[in-house]
């Protein structure tokens, strides 16, 4: 995409094996290497059924405080996230 550089994070390998031939940076919760990002984006149904988080709590951690914004894509509940 021009002008933007999405990562993309996945508990599966398998479902990343797409985004990677696109040309997207790629990551699996065993592999990812946290950095700054302006923005993440939950796009996954954690939180919808209990008060599961979208990926292990310390990457969150390790995320979440830099970043500019966080948005969550689920709306009419109020997720963990």
């Amino acid at each position: 995409m021009i002008g933007y550089e999405v990562t993309l994070l996945n508990r599966s390998a398998a479902r990343l094996e797409k985004y990677q031939k696109d040309g997207f940076e790629t990551y699996t919760f065993g592999d990812f290497i946290p950095k700054t990002y302006d923005l993440v984006i939950n796009m996954t149904s954690a939180g919808l059924e209990d008060d599961s988080l979208p990926a292990p709590k310390a990457l969150l951690d390790s995320v979440i405080p830099q970043a500019k914004a966080c948005v969550d894509v689920i709306y009419g509940k109020e997720t963990p996230f």
